[in-house]
């Protein structure tokens, strides 16, 4: 079970939900399943070997116990390999409604329990309980619910609480986009009605629904791939959003853990490479300048910290940007 936490300010951490490379998003319509690309597409279970497990399962979870609840997913998750988007993720393997039901209750279940206790309840039961132990549970049953792309679960998506699954964007990105777009326009970074909020997310007024300015680009990149139409429709206030909020990391910042300002260079990288998604979809000749502002100064990342990323992110982002370019080049000219 794969989870990674980024360190932002004064010990605040946060997961990091997608552990995919963006960079290689294609600008397609959505795909006829909204896994294609992303992870292995599920199979149906044949029913001689379904009941069995179906009492198996209910039993462990009856039990109510973290390990052996873990283990019952584990019986119906599958591994997405290193060559798919989500490469390192567990996946629902099974399409049998029995299965999917299965998870879809548990994991409401165990988010409405997450919600009512603290995470330093000291109880089996509680999702919390065993420090990292209960938290890559949750990753773990978080991620494979996600992969059903269940509406269920739309409205816990929405509310991001101490840790998230993997594939959380990419659900928001999916199932009901056109409400996840516009709560995303309508939202205001760092600031709260009532008190003051980080400068690094987006508030619904007093609402704080865990999206990061970095997690925002991903979330429009995303979008690019499986609803383009929404972004299409909206086309005027998702540029300017790029826009407004494109040079966020560009510039070094005061944290606690150093002494000096620190060029958060990795989350630049990640706004900027979301920002050409977009502008590929949605940009016209008068797109071409963001465009060539956002290669002009991309970030530059010694290769032996890339931990298997692109070799040269400037590169990475100066090539892309050319292709992007030349897209809307000849998106403008089929126009005329």
């Amino acid at each position: 079970m794969k989870y990674v936490y980024k360190k932002r300010l004064c010990g605040y951490l946060v997961l990091v939900v997608l552990v995919c490379d963006v960079s290689e998003a294609k600008q397609a319509e959505k795909p006829s399943s909204p896994a294609a690309a992303f992870f292995p597409p599920m199979t149906m279970m044949a029913q001689e070997e379904l009941k069995p497990l179906l009492e198996k399962w209910d039993k462990a979870i009856e039990s109510d116990k973290l390990q052996e609840k873990g283990k019952a997913i584990m019986k119906v998750a599958n591994y997405v390999p290193e060559n798919m988007r989500f490469r390192g993720s567990y996946v629902l393997r099974y399409s049998n409604p029995e299965i999917k039901d299965r998870i879809i209750a548990l994991y409401l279940k165990e988010c409405a329990k997450a919600n009512q206790l603290p995470p330093d309840v000291t109880s089996e039961t509680n999702p919390w309980h065993g420090g990292e132990g209960g938290a890559e549970y949750m990753v773990f049953l978080m991620t494979m619910a996600e992969s059903t792309f269940d509406p269920r679960i739309y409205e816990t998506k929405l509310v991001l609480l101490g840790v998230s699954g993997d594939l959380r964007i990419l659900y928001l990105a999916t199932v009901n986009p056109e409400r996840t777009l516009n709560l995303l326009l309508e939202s205001k970074r760092g600031h709260r009605i009532s008190k003051t909020g980080h400068q690094d997310y987006f508030y619904y007024g007093d609402i704080a629904w865990g999206m990061s300015v970095d997690d925002a680009y991903s979330l429009l990149s995303l979008m690019s791939i499986q609803s383009p139409k929404v972004l299409r429709d909206n086309r005027d206030r998702v540029l300017a959003f790029v826009a407004t909020h494109l040079k966020h990391y560009a510039s070094p910042r005061s944290v606690c853990y150093k002494p000096e300002p620190v060029y958060l260079k990795g989350l630049d990288y990640d706004v900027r490479n979301g920002a050409l998604d977009v502008l590929g979809l949605l940009g016209t000749s008068e797109d071409i300048k963001t465009v060539e502002d956002i290669i002009r100064d991309a970030p530059q990342i010694d290769p032996k910290r890339l931990n298997g990323g692109p070799r040269d992110h400037r590169e990475q982002i100066r090539k892309k940007g050319i292709r992007v370019i030349e897209q809307i080049r000849q998106r403008t000219a089929n126009i005329r």
